[in-house]
């Protein structure tokens, strides 16, 4: 019973965690595929006012610094939850 309770939690935590360890990889790689997209980007900016410019800049700049936050601290989240299925 306790090594099927076991085989269980870690079937679920590993596919739960390869899941996000998939996605937080996947959020700081979308902004290069938007980079490669820059040369469209400049035929577009020509509507585009220069604070919609600086606006749209100042997001990307902040998503990119969530997404590298997130994949610094992704070895915490995973130890956290080592230490939470451990105590029940």
């Amino acid at each position: 019973m306790k090594a099927a309770y076991n085989n269980s939690v870690e079937e679920i935590i590993n596919g739960k965690l390869t899941k996000l360890i998939n996605f937080i990889n996947e959020s700081t790689t979308v902004s290069d595929q938007d980079d490669l997209d820059s040369a469209k980007m400049g035929q577009a900016a020509k509507h585009k006012s220069m604070v919609l410019l600086k606006e749209e800049m100042k997001l990307k700049q902040r998503v990119n610094f969530l997404a590298t936050r997130n994949k610094t601290n992704l070895g915490t989240f995973i130890r956290l939850v080592d230490y939470m299925v451990v105590e029940t």
